[in-house]
């Protein structure tokens, strides 16, 4: 899998607070679609949610009372 091809800087987001994970997911996929990246975002989303739903984001990755 060559990385380079997958993203760059103008997908780095950095110093950004989101509402919830899901709302977070969201605005992720929006700015991988708006780059080209994506082919079926709905499929993408799809694909995420239920990895989410499997194996959560263990909460101390999460940042609380933001």
């Amino acid at each position: 899998m060559n990385l380079t091809r997958l993203t760059g800087p103008h997908l780095i987001t950095v110093q950004t607070q989101f509402a919830d994970r899901d709302t977070a997911i969201h605005a992720l996929a929006c700015q991988l679609e708006q780059a080209g990246k994506l082919h079926d975002k709905a499929a993408f989303l799809a694909a995420v949610m239920a990895r989410e739903a499997g194996r959560p984001v263990p909460a101390r990755w999460c940042r609380r009372g933001r």
